[in-house]
């Protein structure tokens, strides 16, 4: 898969099967986050993310720095809405803003938008609230991969409710997992999640260039290395 230049995950397959979750607040939903992005050039976006330690939160690279359609490049500021339910906040919300240094991704894509590296963190000053349990990251093997049931989770773009999808990986390849799961723009950066409530991926593009499956960053060697590097900081 090259480099794409439409960064969002985005390819419902016939029938819309995503489901809106019933309570946001159960575990592990409540750790899933509503992104309100604001980008350098005034417009504004939307994304998904996920605590994964109570001051970090994953997401798509793409969701932090972006240079499409005169963007900028890193983000202006971005909110953060744990477990949003329509216009239920049951935790709060926070804005962290783009011009420090607390926005996290690799060089590699900074440099080259290279797909390989499009997961990132927000490091927050505080926990976003003590109620909320972080999930948990895994790094499972090719073989345990194969056929692993996974959930897809995260807001539509048009969406202020937390949806979720299920299926199973269709392959796992060094850098990305592939699966025939229903997901929408605005789902970009949150968890791809397997049978046991581990986060295994992070949702990032639509299916394209012949491949009929939508994609999320697999969580092994150095994007499993970058995120929990953060959290032996």
């Amino acid at each position: 898969m090259a480099c794409i230049p439409a960064f969002a995950a985005s390819t419902i397959f016939g029938t819309d099967d995503r489901v809106r979750v019933g309570d946001a607040t159960a575990s592990p939903y409540q750790a899933v986050c509503r992104l309100v992005i604001t980008y350098q050039n005034g417009e504004t976006g939307h994304g998904t993310g996920f605590l994964y330690a109570p001051n970090l939160v994953a997401t798509a690279a793409h969701c932090l720095y972006d240079t499409a359609q005169q963007r900028g490049g890193q983000v202006k500021q971005v909110e953060i809405l744990p477990a949003l339910d329509g216009e239920q906040m049951p935790y709060g919300s926070v804005v962290e803003d783009g011009s420090n240094s607390r926005l996290h991704y690799s060089a590699q894509w900074q440099e080259n938008m290279d797909w390989r590296y499009d997961y990132g963190v927000i490091e927050l000053d505080e926990p976003l609230n003590p109620e909320i349990q972080p999930l948990k990251l895994a790094r499972p093997s090719d073989r345990s991969l194969y056929a692993m049931k996974i959930s897809v989770v995260g807001y539509g773009s048009d969406e202020t409710y937390m949806t979720m999808s299920s299926g199973r990986v269709a392959w796992a390849r060094e850098y990305d997992l592939l699966y025939e799961i229903d997901v929408k723009h605005g789902q970009s950066g949150g968890p791809v999640i397997n049978q046991y409530g581990y986060v295994v991926g992070i949702t990032n593009y639509g299916a394209e260039e012949g491949l009929s499956y939508n994609s999320g960053a697999r969580l092994q060697g150095e994007a499993y290395a970058f995120l929990n590097g953060l959290l032996e900081k």
